[in-house]
């Protein structure tokens, strides 16, 4: 099954979204800052970032351009969810997605499923 890095400061968030996606069937991990979330995407090489925008050390486009240019994912997909409209900052960044929250978790799943299968 798919591996996903779910990375966003809010702890309950991030709790909650990884027991969505582990429960559709996802393999997940989770970082609450940028640089954790480099060093969990070099050990384990998701097949999908799903990332929040505020974050506490970057933003989430920032993020997508270190892991992009720096740590070999030039075609990982990566999501970013915000609470703003930040689609535009989001696509020019590289990033493959974005979902305005609140989110229906069925439609975000369904997303992340055509992103990983291409």
């Amino acid at each position: 099954m798919a591996h996903i890095l779910v990375i966003d400061d809010d702890v309950a968030m991030t709790k909650l979204l990884k027991t969505l996606l582990e429960l559709d069937g996802f393999t997940v991990d989770t970082a609450s800052r940028a640089s954790d979330a480099v060093r969990v995407a070099n050990a384990h090489r998701p097949d999908l970032f799903l990332l929040d925008y505020h974050l506490p050390d970057m933003d989430g486009t920032e993020l997508i351009k270190i892991l992009r240019a720096d740590h070999g994912f030039p075609d990982t997909p990566m999501v970013v969810l915000s609470g703003r409209y930040v689609e535009p900052e989001v696509m020019a960044a590289g990033g493959t997605g974005f979902v305005l929250k609140p989110y229906d978790t069925s439609e975000l799943t369904a997303l992340m499923r055509r992103l990983i299968q291409g």
